[in-house]
Protein backbone atom coordinates (compact mmCIF):
# COMPACT_ATOMS: atom_id res chain seq x y z
CA UNK A 1 0.00 0.00 0.00
CA UNK A 2 2.79 2.45 0.80
CA UNK A 3 4.20 1.92 -2.68
CA UNK A 4 0.79 2.66 -4.27
CA UNK A 5 0.41 5.87 -2.27
CA UNK A 6 3.91 6.99 -3.20
CA UNK A 7 3.29 6.23 -6.88
CA UNK A 8 -0.01 8.14 -6.79
CA UNK A 9 1.76 11.11 -5.15
CA UNK A 10 4.47 11.13 -7.84
CA UNK A 11 1.84 10.99 -10.61
CA UNK A 12 -0.07 13.87 -9.06
CA UNK A 13 3.11 15.94 -8.79
CA UNK A 14 4.02 15.20 -12.41
CA UNK A 15 0.51 16.14 -13.57
CA UNK A 16 0.70 19.33 -11.52
CA UNK A 17 4.03 20.22 -13.12
CA UNK A 18 2.63 19.49 -16.58
CA UNK A 19 -0.41 21.65 -15.91
CA UNK A 20 1.82 24.48 -14.71
CA UNK A 21 3.85 24.27 -17.92
CA UNK A 22 0.71 24.25 -20.05
CA UNK A 23 -0.62 27.21 -18.06
CA UNK A 24 2.50 29.18 -18.93
CA UNK A 25 2.12 28.32 -22.56
CA UNK A 26 -1.58 29.24 -22.76
CA UNK A 27 -1.56 32.45 -20.76
CA UNK A 28 -3.21 31.45 -17.49
CA UNK A 29 -2.87 33.98 -14.66
CA UNK A 30 0.60 33.83 -13.02
CA UNK A 31 -0.83 32.58 -9.73
CA UNK A 32 -2.19 29.50 -11.51
CA UNK A 33 1.03 28.97 -13.47
CA UNK A 34 3.47 29.14 -10.59
CA UNK A 35 1.52 28.23 -7.50
CA UNK A 36 0.10 30.82 -5.19
CA UNK A 37 2.39 33.76 -5.61
CA UNK A 38 5.73 32.62 -4.28
CA UNK A 39 7.68 34.45 -6.99
CA UNK A 40 8.36 37.99 -5.75
CA UNK A 41 8.47 39.87 -2.44
CA UNK A 42 5.00 41.04 -1.51
CA UNK A 43 5.72 44.49 -0.15
CA UNK A 44 7.96 46.09 -2.77
CA UNK A 45 5.42 48.86 -3.51
CA UNK A 46 4.03 49.20 0.02
CA UNK A 47 2.43 52.67 0.32
CA UNK A 48 2.58 52.92 4.13
CA UNK A 49 -0.07 52.49 6.80
CA UNK A 50 -3.23 54.60 6.93
CA UNK A 51 -3.56 57.44 9.45
CA UNK A 52 -7.25 56.87 10.10
CA UNK A 53 -10.12 54.43 9.69
CA UNK A 54 -13.69 55.67 9.22
CA UNK A 55 -12.64 59.15 10.34
CA UNK A 56 -11.00 57.96 13.55
CA UNK A 57 -7.24 58.59 13.96
CA UNK A 58 -5.10 55.48 14.38
CA UNK A 59 -2.34 54.94 16.92
CA UNK A 60 0.23 52.21 16.26
CA UNK A 61 0.27 49.30 18.74
CA UNK A 62 2.42 46.21 19.23
CA UNK A 63 1.38 42.85 17.85
CA UNK A 64 -0.27 40.64 20.47
CA UNK A 65 0.21 36.87 20.28
CA UNK A 66 -3.05 36.38 18.37
CA UNK A 67 -2.00 38.99 15.82
CA UNK A 68 1.35 37.32 15.38
CA UNK A 69 -0.62 34.33 14.03
CA UNK A 70 -1.93 36.65 11.28
CA UNK A 71 1.61 37.78 10.46
CA UNK A 72 3.34 34.38 10.61
CA UNK A 73 4.43 33.44 7.09
CA UNK A 74 2.25 36.14 5.56
CA UNK A 75 3.63 37.41 2.23
CA UNK A 76 3.15 41.08 2.88
CA UNK A 77 3.01 43.51 5.75
CA UNK A 78 0.99 43.42 8.99
CA UNK A 79 0.45 46.13 11.59
CA UNK A 80 -1.85 46.75 14.54
CA UNK A 81 -3.46 50.03 15.56
CA UNK A 82 -5.92 51.37 18.11
CA UNK A 83 -8.54 54.05 17.61
CA UNK A 84 -9.79 54.29 21.16
CA UNK A 85 -11.37 51.04 22.30
CA UNK A 86 -11.03 49.15 19.01
CA UNK A 87 -7.98 47.13 18.05
CA UNK A 88 -7.40 47.10 14.28
CA UNK A 89 -5.21 44.71 12.31
CA UNK A 90 -4.17 45.74 8.80
CA UNK A 91 -2.61 43.30 6.37
CA UNK A 92 -1.26 44.29 2.96
CA UNK A 93 -0.34 41.94 0.12
CA UNK A 94 0.41 42.26 -3.56
CA UNK A 95 -0.47 38.70 -4.56
CA UNK A 96 -3.17 36.09 -3.91
CA UNK A 97 -2.32 33.96 -0.91
CA UNK A 98 -4.00 31.39 1.30
CA UNK A 99 -1.98 32.90 4.14
CA UNK A 100 -4.46 35.75 4.30
CA UNK A 101 -6.46 33.86 6.89
CA UNK A 102 -9.90 34.88 8.12
CA UNK A 103 -9.99 36.34 11.63
CA UNK A 104 -12.59 33.73 12.55
CA UNK A 105 -10.11 30.89 11.91
CA UNK A 106 -7.36 32.48 13.97
CA UNK A 107 -9.65 33.21 16.91
CA UNK A 108 -11.21 29.74 16.80
CA UNK A 109 -7.69 28.26 17.00
CA UNK A 110 -7.27 30.20 20.24
CA UNK A 111 -10.40 28.52 21.65
CA UNK A 112 -12.75 31.44 21.09
CA UNK A 113 -16.36 30.50 20.47
CA UNK A 114 -17.78 32.24 17.42
CA UNK A 115 -21.30 33.61 17.05
CA UNK A 116 -22.04 34.81 13.53
CA UNK A 117 -23.84 38.11 13.12
CA UNK A 118 -25.37 39.66 10.01
CA UNK A 119 -22.92 41.41 7.67
CA UNK A 120 -22.57 45.14 8.24
CA UNK A 121 -22.58 47.80 5.50
CA UNK A 122 -20.46 50.87 6.34
CA UNK A 123 -20.97 54.52 5.31
CA UNK A 124 -19.10 53.92 2.02
CA UNK A 125 -21.28 50.90 1.14
CA UNK A 126 -18.59 48.29 1.88
CA UNK A 127 -19.79 44.99 3.35
CA UNK A 128 -18.00 43.73 6.47
CA UNK A 129 -18.18 40.22 7.89
CA UNK A 130 -19.33 40.46 11.50
CA UNK A 131 -19.21 38.04 14.43
CA UNK A 132 -18.72 37.81 18.19
CA UNK A 133 -15.73 35.94 19.55
CA UNK A 134 -15.74 34.99 23.20
CA UNK A 135 -14.20 32.80 25.81
CA UNK A 136 -14.29 32.86 29.58
CA UNK A 137 -12.71 36.25 30.19
CA UNK A 138 -12.88 37.94 26.77
CA UNK A 139 -15.67 38.99 24.42
CA UNK A 140 -15.12 40.85 21.14
CA UNK A 141 -17.21 42.24 18.32
CA UNK A 142 -15.13 41.45 15.23
CA UNK A 143 -15.55 42.87 11.75
CA UNK A 144 -13.39 42.18 8.71
CA UNK A 145 -13.12 42.81 5.00
CA UNK A 146 -10.62 42.66 2.13
CA UNK A 147 -10.47 45.36 -0.53
CA UNK A 148 -8.49 46.56 -3.54
CA UNK A 149 -7.91 50.07 -4.89
CA UNK A 150 -10.33 49.61 -7.80
CA UNK A 151 -13.40 49.48 -5.55
CA UNK A 152 -13.51 45.70 -5.11
CA UNK A 153 -14.46 44.54 -1.63
CA UNK A 154 -15.05 41.14 -0.02
CA UNK A 155 -16.34 40.49 3.52
CA UNK A 156 -13.95 37.57 4.09
CA UNK A 157 -10.57 36.37 2.89
CA UNK A 158 -12.23 33.20 1.61
CA UNK A 159 -14.54 35.17 -0.68
CA UNK A 160 -11.61 37.27 -1.91
CA UNK A 161 -9.18 34.44 -2.65
CA UNK A 162 -10.63 32.92 -5.84
CA UNK A 163 -11.35 36.21 -7.63
CA UNK A 164 -7.80 37.30 -6.75
CA UNK A 165 -6.24 34.01 -7.86
CA UNK A 166 -8.16 33.97 -11.15
CA UNK A 167 -7.28 37.58 -11.96
CA UNK A 168 -10.79 39.04 -11.52
CA UNK A 169 -9.24 41.59 -9.16
CA UNK A 170 -5.78 43.11 -9.22
CA UNK A 171 -3.64 43.82 -6.19
CA UNK A 172 -2.46 45.20 -4.03
CA UNK A 173 -5.08 44.23 -1.46
CA UNK A 174 -5.74 45.31 2.10
CA UNK A 175 -7.37 43.18 4.77
CA UNK A 176 -8.77 44.97 7.81
CA UNK A 177 -9.97 43.35 11.03
CA UNK A 178 -11.50 45.45 13.80
CA UNK A 179 -11.94 44.02 17.30
CA UNK A 180 -14.07 45.94 19.77
CA UNK A 181 -14.35 44.68 23.36
CA UNK A 182 -17.89 43.91 24.48
CA UNK A 183 -19.06 44.16 28.07
CA UNK A 184 -20.51 41.13 29.77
Amino acid sequence: MAVQKKTRYVLIRRRGFSLACLGGAFGLPPALRWGIGEVEPADRHFPGWPDELAGRPLERAKLADREKAFAQGFPGATAVFQDGARRIVFRYTERPTRRLRPAEECLAEEDFAIRHLPDVVDEQGAVWNSFEAYKTWERWLVRERVFDHAGGSWPTAGEWFWPALLGATRGPWWAVVTMEPLSR
